[in-house]
């Protein structure tokens, strides 16, 4: 019930909840959740130069993330959600900068921070059962 909560009852769109999914994938160096999400982010609208941008394994930061995911974007709320991610995934919180710019680019609701932290958080949890029982990507080479 946490899982569907957190990827299908937020205020995110199916978009927007695909990029936190696969930052978190990226970051927790999770190939087999990444790699089940990119077909569900293409579904979803996101673009494979998107997909491709984002910083994986030992190359994610919250400056690579800025480098080469952010330029892509769609809009001030996109940015925002990802920058907020990868800051998150990346040190483990945010800068009140971070929290504060965020939430100006999310309608002023802290309840949509929560939502973001809450599928990285839940998503991180799915990338260590995958990672530590070594479940395979059924991903085509």
């Amino acid at each position: 019930e946490l899982g569907r909560a957190c990827r299908y009852e937020t205020s995110l769109t199916y978009r927007e909840s695909e990029l936190v999914i696969l930052l978190t994938g990226a970051k927790t160096k999770s190939h087999t959740e990444f790699d089940i999400h990119v077909g569900e982010a293409l579904k979803a609208g996101l673009t494979m130069d998107i997909i491709s941008a984002i910083p994986r394994d030992d190359d994610f930061s919250i400056s690579t993330v800025k480098d080469n995911l952010v330029p892509l974007l769609a809009n001030e709320r996109e940015i925002a959600i990802a920058t907020f991610s990868a800051e998150l995934l990346d040190s483990y919180s945010v800068a009140d900068e971070t929290y504060e710019r965020s939430k100006a680019a999310l309608d002023g609701k802290d309840s949509t921070l929560v939502e973001i932290t809450s599928i990285a958080g839940y998503y991180t949890y799915v990338a260590y059962t995958l990672n530590t029982f070594r479940i395979p990507s059924n991903k085509k080479e």
